[in-house]
């Protein structure tokens, strides 16, 4: 039985045979990191407040990039009303951070999902300075599993 590590379990830039990508660059051929840390967060409410803490810090050589299915601009990061997905990603635009999204179609109206919240969300982010692209590919009655 052979064991192995972190090296073996990432591609090489050869066996990617991706011309187009910059992963590698600056890195020794090596488009991956080592010492990361990953900690869960099970409930909502604390990976919100962190999430928000955290794009609250953001600023000019950060980057943000986010993808979402239906993209809620509303969406309440703390207890505070006032701190939304569309004030905490616009407001680190804004401060210089680079801020991207990728959002998915929503389905129609009457399922719940309106594709007029996404738009507004990439709008606001935009205006801060940011992008946010909406992919009408999915299907109606499909479903996208990033």
């Amino acid at each position: 039985m052979r064991v192995t590590g972190p090296a073996d379990w990432f591609l090489t830039a050869q066996e990617r045979e991706n011309v187009h990508t910059a992963i590698d660059a600056g890195r020794a051929g090596i488009g991956w990191t080592v010492g990361n840390s990953c900690r869960t967060i099970v409930h909502g409410r604390p990976y919100f407040a962190e999430l928000h803490e955290r794009i609250s810090a953001l600023g000019p050589g950060d980057r943000v990039y986010f993808t979402d299915w239906r993209g809620d601009p509303d969406e309440q990061l703390t207890d505070d009303p006032q701190q939304t997905l569309t004030t905490a990603l616009s407001a680190a635009a804004r401060r210089g951070a680079d801020v991207r999204g990728l959002l998915w179609r929503s389905h129609w109206r009457h399922f719940g999902y309106q594709s007029d919240a996404a738009r507004q969300l990439g709008v606001d982010i935009a205006e801060a300075g940011g992008e946010c692209l909406r992919d009408m590919r999915v299907r109606t009655g499909g479903a996208h599993h990033q």
